[in-house]
């Protein structure tokens, strides 16, 4: 898990900034194919509300909100950004923690993986 966690907190960065560009430039498929591809990321933590956020933005950018984003309007996809960007953060937060606190060699020695749980009080 420690590994997962590493992954997604280096690759966490560049999903978010594909994320940003792609509403900031109104193209709603490559918005949906980036917070798809956070929500499958996020997914692997059990982090519900982070996964839910991306599942909205993906679903806005679907139906082509992000264009009412590009001309100004704080619409929906706006705000959905805004929730997946906390998310993650929370999910960051809580997958630094979790690094932090298990070495790479006390894990090993354990010989066994954990599962983590991300939640939004975490």
């Amino acid at each position: 898990m420690r590994e997962l966690a590493e992954v997604f907190l280096a690759d966490a960065p560049r999903m978010l900034e594909a994320i940003r560009a792609s509403l900031a430039a109104g193209d709603a498929p490559a918005l949906a194919h980036a917070a798809h591809a956070l929500k499958g990321s996020v997914a692997n933590f059990a982090a519900a509300e982070a996964t839910g956020a991306a599942l909205e933005l993906e679903r806005l950018a679907r139906a082509g909100a992000p264009n009412e984003a590009r001309a100004g309007a704080l619409g929906p996809a706006r705000a959905a950004h805004r929730r997946v960007e906390e998310e993650v953060a929370r999910v960051c937060q809580a997958l630094r923690a979790m690094v932090a606190e298990s070495p790479r060699s006390a894990r090993s020695a354990a010989g066994g993986r954990r599962g983590t749980r991300v939640s939004r009080g975490t």
